[in-house]
């Protein structure tokens, strides 16, 4: 059995440490700039007719882990007069894509047409609008 000189089981070690703490301090610094939580912004605001409602879509940008992020747009409705309102619609998973948002036109005052890609993952947040006087 060959035996090395003291000198080469050292600089072993201490290549194979600095190798660890490189790795480690690689990862802390990955995982400080990627950080799990939530960030929101506002896409688009789009009055109605008589201007009583507004649209809203809000994009949610969702870190949940190192290499995972989930990015969903939101239609939002919101009144601008008493009694204040705010009615979520729908959620539409886009992944980022501006292509993927979904579309918002005025057809009237009470009558909001929400166009989304056809093959969208659908989030409904609401049912029923009979209460707000919406068609």
């Amino acid at each position: 059995m060959t035996r090395y000189p003291t000198l080469f089981r050292w600089s072993g070690c201490l290549l194979t440490s600095g190798v660890i703490v490189a790795f480690v301090l690689a990862v802390v610094v990955l995982w400080t700039t990627v950080q799990p939580g939530c960030t929101h912004v506002v896409i688009e605001r789009l009055p109605s007719l008589d201007g009583s409602w507004v649209a809203v879509i809000d994009e949610y940008t969702c870190d949940v882990g190192l290499f995972s992020t989930d990015i969903t747009a939101e239609v939002h409705l919101l009144t601008t007069k008493p009694p204040l309102q705010d009615i979520d619609l729908l959620g539409v998973d886009t992944g980022g894509n501006a292509d993927e948002r979904p579309r918002l036109v005025w057809s009237a005052p009470n009558m909001l047409r929400v166009t989304v890609p056809v093959q969208s993952f659908l989030k409904v947040l609401t049912s029923s609008l009979s209460d707000s006087g919406f068609v």
